[in-house]
């Protein structure tokens, strides 16, 4: 297996945090940014439309307090005049060459002559209310004008009567035609008792000349105005514009849309104007209109996706829309994006070199005692680190040159230990070996007892025969030749069998290649006769498997089919078994052969299945067995024989599987 080094971990787990981090950029920052930028530019385009719209309420405030200073400064200008001229006639009234009759005449003559800046006159009339006298509506003079109203039904003499009989003096609303004019306008008159002849003498201002003054006002502010509208940008090329509940367009950037009425101007894709979706648009300042426009650099061009908020501002009638294009949404999201994406590639490529020069010269010392810890692995027990700091590094490098020295003492007292336990095991092996020797070698003795039983119960029942008719002289000559030929036999057969077991005895211990049938048949000739005599049946099927070469060493396999057959006895013995039997068959496979032992004695428990092939381990009572057959049994199939040989419970008994391979 491929394995890393610290260093290149570290790296790698840098890698996957840069990789992570890109990804969680990707994934979840991008998004976030994008979306943010969207409320920003939402956010500004709000902000700029609560800017204009205060601008704008500025405006009117401005106008409001305009034309209230200018209504009062006409007021004031009109009170001054009445008392310029009141003063002036008070004078005149002082003067002895006068008498009543011709000082009323004198003053009437001066009231009537009377002007001031363009077109600034004086009346006079009394509490009738009568005209006394009209500088340019000389028709009135002597004229009852009580029933007297103007457009608006106001009756303007009446309310000049009750003003004066309250304050003396006052200001009255109401329309009178200009001078030379018959369409009546809007006036402001400052009326004030003038007591000599208790007159009331009037002279007023029209409104529409203060309201040209306040027009010129609101020109000047609304330039202002379409200036702030025109520097007002909102993303790169988003802007805000201003149009009156008309339709018409107070400000906007576009030179093109000025002068345009929106109640004119359709909305695509809809039977409304844009004028009607604007309206719409402005009962929700948190809703906004989608539509195509075109912009200031490409005018004309109504193809650019935008949206717009509106607000209405009703202190002047006006609504003020804040529009920007949906382009500069996405071109400012991209920029944003391509900055972060440069700044934190710039940064993770920074963080990735100064990690590798820092974990490189950190993990150097590490690398270091890695190199002599192999050393040492492979039996250096000589090196020692040179590593000389003050942090941790520098105690692992010292806890290593201890360690070493440690393992270095350990190993030279373990070499000891272990010569001294090796010599001991190896006489305890030779001690084994012995012990499995002697119980092979009973073993043996029991199956040569078993084989010769028969045979020298036949040859002692021949000659006891040949001496007893000796003795009773019955013994013919006939007689004597056919016993004495029974016993040959059979003590022939007797030396044939002190051969058999003599040929296992002396077998050498050296790799040949063989018959496998042949030396498991020479195994099984040993122990049949036990067998019979134990009234087992033996069955053997491995003659019907076409013959099977094989190198072993001989004589350790015989060792082994013997054992195991020879247990199988025991147990049938020992459990009774009627018409007990032992099974020998074998297989042949690619690379290997496998001879299996069974018998019909039940089992082996299941408890005891694993440990069956340890030393001293038996299930025998302690006179019958040492526990060292199995054991040695296994020892020469698995290390000698380079084989395996395990067992399992069948459906009868225990069956043993002996596992060789062809070649050895």
């Amino acid at each position: 297996m491929f394995k890393l080094s610290l260093f290149s971990k570290v790296m790698l787990i840098l890698i996957g945090v840069v990789i992570t981090y890109s990804l969680i950029i990707v994934s979840f920052v991008i998004p976030k940014v994008n979306n943010n930028i969207q409320m920003l530019q939402e956010k500004n385009a709000k902000e700029v439309l609560d800017k204009i719209s205060t601008i704008t309420k500025n405006v009117h405030l401005d106008l409001k307090n305009y034309k209230e200073d200018s209504l009062e400064k006409h007021k004031k200008r009109l009170v001054s005049v009445m008392d310029t001229l009141s003063s002036t006639l008070d004078s005149l009234s002082k003067s002895e060459q006068y008498d009543q009759k011709k000082f009323g005449l004198k003053a009437t003559e001066i009231i009537k002559k009377t002007r001031y800046d363009t077109d600034g006159y004086f009346w006079i009339n009394d509490f009738e209310p009568k005209m006394i006298m009209h500088p340019f509506t000389p028709s009135l003079d002597g004229k009852s004008l009580k029933d007297f109203k103007d457009p608006n039904g106001v009756y303007l003499f009446n309310e000049m009567v009750s003003t004066v009989q309250k304050n003396q003096n006052g200001f009255v609303y109401y329309s009178w035609p200009k001078p030379d004019e018959v369409k009546p306008q809007p006036k402001i008159s400052y009326v004030k008792l003038f007591k000599k002849f208790n007159w009331i003498i009037g002279t007023g201002v029209y409104i529409d000349d203060i309201q040209k003054e306040i027009n010129l006002r609101k020109d000047k502010l609304k330039i202002q105005l379409n200036k702030i509208v025109a520097k007002t940008q909102i993303g790169k090329t988003g802007y805000s514009f201003i149009f009156n509940h008309d339709g018409d367009i107070v400000a906007h950037p576009n030179d093109n849309m000025k002068g345009v009425n929106l109640k004119k101007v359709p909305f695509p894709n809809s039977n409304k104007t844009f004028f009607e979706k604007l309206i719409q648009a402005s009962n929700n300042k948190n809703v906004y209109l989608s539509y195509n426009w075109d912009k200031p650099n490409d005018k004309g061009n109504y193809i650019y996706k935008k949206i717009a908020w509106v607000e209405y501002v009703p202190e002047l009638d006006w609504y003020i829309g804040s529009t920007i294009y949906l382009d500069d949404f996405e071109e400012l999201s991209k920029e944003t994006i391509s900055f972060i994406i440069m700044i934190s590639f710039a940064t993770l490529i920074l963080a990735i070199l100064g990690s590798f020069f820092f974990f490189r010269h950190l993990l150097k010392p590490i690398k270091d005692l890695s190199t002599f810890s192999s050393q040492v692995t492979k039996g250096d027990y000589s090196i020692r680190s040179i590593i000389k700091r003050d942090d941790e590094i520098g105690k692992l490098s010292s806890d290593f040159n201890t360690m070493v020295d440690t393992i270095e003492h350990h190993i030279d007292n373990l070499k000891q230990n272990v010569q001294t336990e090796v010599d001991k095991n190896r006489k305890n092996e030779l001690q084994l070996l012995e012990q499995s020797k002697m119980a092979s070698m009973g073993d043996m003795i029991g199956n040569i007892a078993h084989q010769w039983r028969q045979p020298l119960s036949v040859i002692s029942t021949a000659s006891t025969g040949i001496i007893f008719k000796k003795k009773m002289n019955l013994l013919k000559d006939d007689e004597i030749e056919s016993m004495c030929n029974h016993i040959n036999e059979n003590a022939q057969y007797l030396s044939k069998t002190i051969d058999t077991f003599m040929d296992f005895l002396k077998e050498k211990k050296e790799l040949q290649e063989v018959i496998i049938q042949e030396r498991v048949n020479k195994a099984l000739d040993i122990v049949k006769t036990s067998l019979i005599n134990h009234h087992i049946k033996l069955i053997n099927t491995i003659d019907d498997v076409e013959p099977i070469k094989v190198k072993l060493i001989l004589g350790e396999l015989s060792q082994v089919i013997i054992n195991i057959i020879n247990n199988a006895k025991d147990v049938l013995i020992d459990e009774n078994i009627q018409n007990g039997w032992v099974k020998v068959e074998l297989e042949k496979f690619d690379d290997k052969v496998i001879i299996t032992i069974q018998d019909n004695g039940g089992g082996i428990p299941e408890d005891v299945l694993p440990r069956i092939f340890e030393p001293y381990f038996t299930t025998k009572h302690k006179s019958q067995g040492t526990g060292l057959g199995l054991h040695m049994s296994y020892q020469i199939i698995t290390e000698s024989l380079n084989g395996k040989l395990y067992v399992k419970n069948s459906e009868n008994g225990a069956k043993f599987f002996i596992e060789l391979p062809l070649e050895l």
